[in-house]
């Protein structure tokens, strides 16, 4: 069976200046996937996408990397705000046409528009329920339309916040992997745990005495944590269902770790 994958994430995954995760899975198995990702978007957005576009799409394998709960999704219908996001860094992100709506996400960016509800209506407790809602309906989807799937983390997602993480990441690789998981979000979570890495991509690296905070880019670790990670996590996925190639990956990632390494100061 052709199988067609679909990829999705945050700046871990798309908009990088070295290459990452989604781009060596392509070199690897010479295939071109569905890659959706964007920088600043949260677990609302890159599952809602993946899976819309999944239902377009013939034999589907869905390969996400999730990210920090604190990234807020605002979805707006409003054209004139629309047209203003045109101007923004993060640029408007659509599930199917900006005439319907668009998501705006910033990462744990929150400017303008998106100030007023920083301070008086968000709520961490709110934020990882919608995470693990938004994993929950992933996971039970995929599973009644048999579509493969794995689930990667570009950090320890119910752990810490991104905020925290940029501040001291010595600090927070400490932190027990469920410290953000209280009375409400427990029960849910249980339900979810089993499907999503609770390693995660940048402590993977960490823990094999790799560099993987960036002094301008922050929690983002070049090519060589991803392909660490890559061969760790995606590629044993991958072999189950494309073909392989005897392809050497080696001096092609040495080569974009030294981009991550000359812009690291």
């Amino acid at each position: 069976m052709d199988h067609k994958v679909i990829v999705n994430g945050a700046s871990c995954t798309a908009d990088s200046p070295w290459m990452t995760w989604a781009d060596l899975m392509e070199y690897k198995y010479q295939c071109a996937s569905i890659n959706l990702g964007q920088r600043g978007l949260g677990n609302e957005s890159i599952i809602t996408k993946a899976l819309h576009t999944a239902y377009q799409t013939e034999n589907p394998i869905i390969i996400l990397m999730l990210t920090s709960i604190d990234k807020w999704d605002w979805y707006t219908e409003d054209q004139n705000i629309i047209t203003q996001l045109q101007k923004e860094k993060h640029k408007p992100y659509s599930i199917v046409d900006q005439t319907l709506g668009t998501y705006w996400s910033t990462g744990i960016w929150f400017p303008t528009l998106k100030e007023h509800y920083k301070q008086k209506y968000y709520s961490q407790t709110h934020m990882v329920l919608n995470t693990i809602k938004h994993i929950d309906w992933f996971v039970k989807t995929c599973t009644q339309q048999q579509w493969p799937f794995l689930l990667l983390t570009d950090s320890r997602i119910f752990a810490y916040t991104e905020v925290e993480l940029d501040n001291n990441f010595a600090e927070v690789k400490t932190y027990a992997f469920d410290r953000l998981i209280n009375d409400v979000t427990g029960p849910f979570y249980k339900q979810i745990e089993k499907h999503t890495d609770t390693q995660s991509m940048i402590h993977h690296g960490d823990e094999r005495g790799m560099p993987v905070i960036h002094s301008k880019y922050k929690a983002h670790p070049g090519t060589a944590v991803h392909y660490e990670y890559a061969k760790n996590k995606l590629f044993p996925f991958l072999d189950q269902y494309l073909p392989t190639t005897s392809l050497q990956m080696e001096d092609l990632v040495a080569s974009e770790q030294k981009i991550w390494d000359n812009t690291n100061r």
